[in-house]
């Protein structure tokens, strides 16, 4: 008998997961704070960069799935040089057989 310890589901809205959505949200607030430090005729540039960077945080990592871009890249600050590396396969060599 199989007991599940942890159930999470996460609030979906169509195809985008809410966690999602808010850190895109809150990314852009942040920016939009910020944007009287950047120069007047950038603050648009400005905004709509952070609301591309924000999209492109959230993304799945195609290098650790299940985990967005933005938590790869607290993995890849906080890392040990001597032990992280990622892993890559040449699928032309016949080492994996």
């Amino acid at each position: 008998m199989t007991l599940i310890k942890e159930l999470k589901v996460k609030k979906k809205i169509k195809n985008i997961y809410l966690s999602d959505l808010l850190f895109v949200a809150g990314f852009t607030l942040f920016g939009w704070i910020l944007r009287d430090s950047v120069a007047s005729k950038m603050q648009i540039p400005f905004i709509a960069f952070n609301i591309i960077v924000a999209i492109i945080l959230v993304m799945p990592s195609k290098w650790n799935p299940g985990k967005r871009m933005w938590q790869v890249m607290i993995y890849a600050l906080k890392k040990d040089p001597a032990i992280y590396k990622p892993l890559t396969v040449n699928l032309r060599s016949d080492d994996f057989e």
